[in-house]
């Protein structure tokens, strides 16, 4: 089929999905970025699920990304921050329909999960051994 045949058939034709691909690229994009910002500005004094404080959240996303980025830092440390790079990747990914390679979305939350729990383990020994 010529492309002039598969132009005129219309817009994602070929694609089962529509326009899904864009709107969970889209939302991806904005959780990246929300908890980019609410891991940027996290305060140990900012109110958390494990704690809580009188004062109010000094955090940039208001108190759900105090809640957020203090449950993330209290649980994986400063490992946390992968959770934004591997989300973000997946952002391209999805947006453009596929993972590179061989990559299944599957072996990427493996292998995400695997480098997260690693550092954070790391992180850990480290902080250990220095204290």
């Amino acid at each position: 089929m010529t492309r002039k045949k598969e132009r005129e058939k219309g817009p994602d034709k070929n694609d089962d999905h529509g326009y899904a691909k864009e709107i969970g690229s889209v939302f991806l994009l904005a959780l990246a970025l929300f908890l980019g910002a609410a891991l940027a500005s996290y305060s140990p004094s900012d109110p958390t699920l494990l704690g809580s404080s009188l004062d109010g959240s000094r955090n940039w996303m208001g108190p759900l990304g105090a809640h957020i980025a203090g449950f993330l830092r209290d649980l994986l440390g400063v490992s946390a921050w992968w959770c934004v790079a591997a989300i973000a990747a997946s952002t391209a990914f999805v947006f453009r329909g596929a993972f590179p390679g061989d990559v299944t979305p599957s072996w990427f939350t493996y292998g995400a999960g695997t480098i997260i729990l690693a550092t954070s383990g790391l992180a850990h020994l480290v902080s250990a051994g220095a204290g």
